[in-house]
């Protein structure tokens, strides 16, 4: 009797005794039958466990694509109520251009002060404006901000992705 395996080990597990027992009992043919059995059925377990990742993985970036677009409107959003006070801004700094330009040129003392009374106006008008611009900005900055994390995200599901898509490839031969 070749086929037969002898369990005389103590250090043997009883595991290792049973799945001795079993090819022993089994014979070669039935052993490597089962062994086949076992091995497709791991392999198929692995690709069901591989293609649930997928699955959850293009669910993330499925989000993460609506956070984009969501976002992406936001932002346009803003930059169109930027620009008119970055227009307004523009055109505020050019006007104490000129302002200065004629206090320069104006050598009369109340002409001065008239100008000097102008520019302050124009100074608050260039404060305001700056204030409602920072808000602006500070919202531009914050929805970047979050597209930006979110891209960082995406691509890492991404590289997820191909890691799996790799081991797939590998499970199918």
């Amino acid at each position: 009797m070749t086929n037969d395996l002898v369990i005389n080990s103590d250090d043997a597990s009883i595991e290792d005794k049973i799945q001795a027992a079993k090819e022993a009992m089994e014979g070669p043919e039935r052993t490597a039958k089962r062994l086949e059995e076992e091995k497709t059925r791991t392999v198929s377990e692995q690709k069901n466990k591989f293609e649930h990742e997928l699955a959850t993985l293009n669910k993330e970036k499925e989000k993460l694509e609506l956070a984009w677009v969501t976002n992406d409107d936001v932002r346009k959003a803003i930059r169109l109520d930027l620009n008119p006070l970055l227009e307004k801004e523009k055109q505020i700094e050019e006007a104490e251009a000129k302002l200065e330009t004629e206090e320069a040129a104006s050598s009369l003392p109340q002409n001065k002060q008239a100008v000097e009374k102008k520019r302050w106006l124009i100074q608050d008008q260039r404060k305001e404006v700056e204030k409602s611009k920072w808000t602006f900005q500070e919202k531009l900055w914050q929805v970047e901000a979050e597209i930006d994390k979110n891209t960082k995200r995406y691509r890492d599901l991404l590289t997820q992705e191909d890691k799996i898509q790799e081991e797939l490839k590998k499970l199918n031969g």
